[in-house]
């Protein structure tokens, strides 16, 4: 039987740093010739196509609004976003069921896999890899025949059952898991519940997850002391996404944009960042003003543009819902409200009460809540960072596959040993497919935000950096990884960096990363190597 390489564990010094760099390269080249290729996700991000399909249809319903219906295009629109990632979902899910992962005998909604609607009788079973496939093939089918059916209430029933049985398969998948497809059950609700009002409701659903997320964001600078829009958390945002999801080479066009996007004037980020802050609190208004095309293909710019520049794909499951807001989708303005209701009326403008109440009023995921998910108030990124500031954490991910790309664990999120709501231990990290590194300082001066470290692994404001990896120690990138995490002020105590220096620190950790991604992109490409620690032997 083949012996596993040992997971490298280092908390990160000048010296180790050092000692790594003089690692000998025959060890690397030996370890290297082994050809184990990465089958579990897709080669080609399904967030661009589905780009491009959402941005037609919406433009079918400008041009077309009297021949437009919500109800047939959403579900087409949606049958071809979990289509083209199904074989690669599936491997992923054929992966995770049998990695003896603690999270892969959980099921549920968001990140964590909290349970459906916060309650833990409604948690379902663990599907097989066959009847998960199974499932996605039969949502795919449901949501075409809901094309062509578009107020059976029948065929939309069996859309919902299997889009909930699907996707709380997928809590820790990092495309379609997660909050990437929260929409869709919500949407199926509605159009269970009441096809002819789902076009309204799902306007104001859309509406408070938008508009809940701005809340988040000030109550986050409430928290912090500091500005969300300040153009800072977006400088941090985009550097971290240059370590977790730059583009597909160091030379792609998105990795060049990410990594000029980090360095740009403050000022310039602050203009872009209360662009972003104004869209969220003023999508109420915009709707309410009937401004609601315009407002539709604002958001789809604002999901494409978090794509490309953060790597995250909220577009092949939340652009879909945005067709709600082409004008003939309403049922002839508020005509839909006329009328004698019938219970499923009563039950849908309920279940919008429900996604209201938790999702703007109470913010309940931003406070620590299960949501109750999939009511959401959309709380990603609340809030406030700055890469050169104490106020949160500095913890860069660095992995050999495309997370923007379906069929990944969401090992951004599960960020190793660390993390205590998103615990990803050693044993874990050797059970990868891949190969991934954390680093940085886990320092925060803010106890909400140090409440999420392991109590080992609090460091305190002078305290060594920290390092994890489950590559090889002969990697010749381990050693590149140590260097910046040892060398970078980024990687430690951040609480005394003049601003002087600022520029000039964030200009040097971008070329540091962007060195790492050209010695990656070089080793790979020599070697055909990919990591499989079931088939790796020790060097």
């Amino acid at each position: 039987m083949c012996k596993m390489s040992p997971l490298v564990l280092i908390a990160v010094s000048p010296s180790s740093s050092n000692s790594a760099a003089g690692t000998s390269p025959k060890a690397s080249k030996r370890i290297s010739r082994r050809d184990v290729s990465n089958k579990t996700g897709a080669k080609t991000p399904e967030g661009f196509f589905m780009a491009f399909v959402s941005l037609a249809a919406l433009a079918a319903g400008y041009f077309f609004p009297h021949s437009f219906d919500f109800n047939s295009w959403w579900c087409a629109v949606t049958a071809v976003g979990f289509l083209l990632p199904m074989p690669a979902l599936t491997r992923f899910y054929t992966y995770f069921t049998t990695s003896g992962l603690w999270l892969a005998d959980r099921r549920g909604f968001g990140s964590r896999g909290h349970a459906p609607y916060g309650l833990e009788f409604l948690r379902p079973p663990k599907l097989t890899a066959g009847q998960f496939q199974a499932t996605g093939y039969a949502l795919v089918g449901l949501l075409l025949l809901g094309a062509a059916h578009p107020t059976s209430r029948v065929v939309m029933s069996g859309a919902y059952v299997s889009a909930y049985l699907l996707l709380t398969q997928l809590f820790a998948e990092t495309t379609t898991g997660q909050h990437s497809s929260l929409v869709v059950p919500n949407v199926l609700a509605y159009l269970v519940l009441s096809p002819q009002l789902a076009p309204t409701l799902v306007q104001w659903h859309m509406v408070t997850l938008y508009f809940g997320g701005g809340l988040c964001k000030i109550g986050g600078s409430l928290i912090s002391g500091k500005m969300w829009c300040c153009g800072e958390s977006l400088r941090s945002g985009l550097f971290h996404a240059l370590w977790s999801r730059p583009g597909p080479t160091p030379d792609h066009w998105i990795t060049r944009l990410q990594a000029k996007a980090t360095c740009l004037p403050g000022v310039v980020l602050c203009v872009l960042s209360c662009g972003a802050l104004v869209f969220e609190l003023g999508s109420p208004v915009a709707v309410v003003l009937g401004h609601k095309m315009l407002f539709a293909l604002a958001a789809w710019s604002f999901h494409v543009g978090v794509f490309v520049m953060y790597g995250i794909d909220f577009v092949s499951h939340w652009t879909p819902a945005l067709l709600a807001f082409c004008a003939a989708s309403m049922p002839c303005g508020c005509d839909g409200f006329e009328g004698v209701w019938e219970v499923g009326e009563w039950l849908a403008v309920g279940y919008l009460g429900l996604q209201v109440w938790f999702g703007v009023v109470t913010l309940n995921e931003a406070r620590g809540g299960p949501g109750p998910l999939p009511f959401s108030c959309s709380p990603m990124f609340a809030m406030p960072q700055d890469l050169c500031g104490d106020g949160m954490v500095n913890w860069f991910t660095d992995i050999d596959c495309d997370l923007r790309a379906a069929g990944h664990l969401g090992t951004v999120e599960w960020s190793g040993p660390p993390i205590a709501s998103h615990f990803l231990g050693e044993d874990d990290m050797k059970r990868l497919p891949y190969r991934v590194s954390y680093m940085g300082s886990t320092y925060c001066r803010f106890p909400r935000v140090s409440n999420w470290i392991q109590p080992e692994y609090r460091l305190p404001v002078d305290g060594s950096h920290l390092f994890f990896t489950n590559r090889p120690a002969s990697d010749v990138i381990v050693a590149q990884q140590q260097r910046f995490s040892a060398n970078s002020p980024l990687c430690g105590p951040r609480h005394c960096i003049p601003a002087s220096v600022r520029a000039h620190m964030i200009e040097q950790a971008v070329r540091d990363r962007l060195d790492i991604l050209h010695l990656r992109n070089r080793y790979n490409s020599q070697t055909s190597y990919r990591h499989n620690p079931s088939t790796e032997p020790m060097s």
